[in-house]
């Protein structure tokens, strides 16, 4: 059950990383 959390954390912040270096479009955030 934990890895499973833990997974969901790794994958939220790789997600923001890739966000973050990708080029933000003004259209997905206001």
């Amino acid at each position: 059950m934990k890895k499973i959390f833990l997974s969901v954390i790794m994958l939220t912040l790789i997600l923001t990383l890739i966000t973050s270096c990708a080029p933000k479009p003004t259209e997905e955030k206001p």
